[in-house]
């Protein structure tokens, strides 16, 4: 990230980008197995190894929050 403080994408949580955050959170949390911390990375552009990633920590403990992984197949399991 080239300066200035980190800015979540503009609309993020409004009706006009919220399906495509949506569509996004699933793809990185479930088909890629991504960690809350690395989408919030992404979220605010940064690299892992950037040295101000650790600014994200409160966008990845809402993700955590609000997100919790569903583990589909130990549900399926489970059931049988």
């Amino acid at each position: 990230m080239i300066g200035g403080e980190p800015v979540p994408r503009r609309d993020l949580f409004s009706n006009k980008d919220a399906d495509a955050w949506e569509e996004q959170f699933h793809m990185l949390f479930y088909v890629l197995h991504m960690s809350p911390d690395r989408i919030a990375e992404i979220d605010y552009g940064f690299d892992p190894d950037d040295p101000n990633a650790f600014l994200v920590c409160s966008w990845a403990y809402e993700i955590h929050s609000t997100f919790p992984r569903v583990d589909v197949r130990a549900m399926i399991e489970a059931a049988r």
